[in-house]
């Protein structure tokens, strides 16, 4: 059965160090070095998802495309040939034929679609990881704002500055 517990008041309960506010680090070269190695991690993935969307996909959807193409071309060829009166195949025999390659083309145009998914799939991803970076680089300058540059990590404050430049974030807006 529930048994109801009471709370004395003369108990002591931690939650925190008192006076820190939450999120706050005591060391701002640390916090900018953290956050910088956040946003090199998120533009990293945006741009791994970046590439395997253009080259890898992009190859895959266009080959299975082309054997598509390629199929359809040999059942009409053999769909021709058959209708000759020339012809010696047999008709049964024609219509095998065509239909093996109409299954060889329908298979590679589902392969091109399931492509194409993964394609919109990643591309999404590499947006996502963009919107992401880019909210991450507004905090980080948001944030950072009243640091001194000198008292924090050159090489970090230049990975953040050139992410700013590159991707046009207007700081004017952050208050």
């Amino acid at each position: 059965m529930y048994e109801e517990q009471y709370y004395s008041p003369d108990e002591l309960y931690h939650y925190g160090v008192l006076g820190m506010k939450w999120g706050v680090r005591k060391d701002p070269r640390e916090a900018y070095a953290k956050s910088a190695k956040q946003l090199k991690k998120l533009t990293a993935k945006s741009e791994k998802n970046a590439a395997k969307a253009s080259k890898k996909l992009s190859y895959r959807i266009a080959k299975a495309e082309r054997k598509a193409a390629r199929f359809k071309l040999k059942s009409a060829k053999i769909k021709r040939k058959a209708t000759r009166a020339f012809l010696p195949m047999n008709a049964d025999k024609a219509s095998k034929k065509m239909a093996k390659y109409d299954l060889k083309a329908a298979r590679y145009e589902n392969k091109a679609a399931r492509n194409r998914k993964k394609f919109e799939k990643f591309s999404s991803r590499a947006e996502k990881f963009d919107k992401k970076s880019v909210k991450y680089a507004q905090q980080i300058a948001k944030t950072f704002k009243d640091v001194p540059v000198s008292s924090l990590d050159a090489a970090d404050v230049k990975y953040v500055n050139d992410f700013i430049t590159r991707n046009n974030i207007d700081l004017s807006k952050i208050k």
